[in-house]
């Protein structure tokens, strides 16, 4: 269900979040476009036992971001359907994995 549908479009994450592990549904799943989500509210989604599907930021070469979210989600829809309760992935249109923080490298 799309977050217009639920009423929750513009919702902050947080209050995003809450809403979701209150929705009826058994193991609600959210798809975001925000790969930075797991790691800005991890406390809160573990809290809330929510399982969690990114579509990853790093847009390769050669793709524009709109079709790079769109062919993800066409590929991983079944998967992410599946995808364990309480986990979180990261998803491409090139492989999916256990969602990790990226390691930033600092600039000298």
């Amino acid at each position: 269900m799309s977050l217009d549908r639920l009423g929750l479009a513009g919702t902050k994450d947080e209050p995003l979040l809450r809403a979701i592990a209150e929705l009826d549904e058994a193991d609600p799943i959210l798809l975001t476009g925000d790969d930075d989500m797991p790691q800005e509210h991890g406390a809160l989604i573990r809290a809330l036992g929510l399982t969690i599907a990114t579509v990853d930021g790093q847009v390769g070469a050669g793709w524009g971001r709109e079709e790079w979210k769109k062919e993800t989600v066409h590929r991983w829809a079944h998967v992410i359907n599946a995808q364990d309760p309480r986990r979180i992935e990261r998803y491409s249109p090139h492989h999916h994995a256990e969602w990790r923080p990226r390691i930033r490298r600092r600039r000298s």
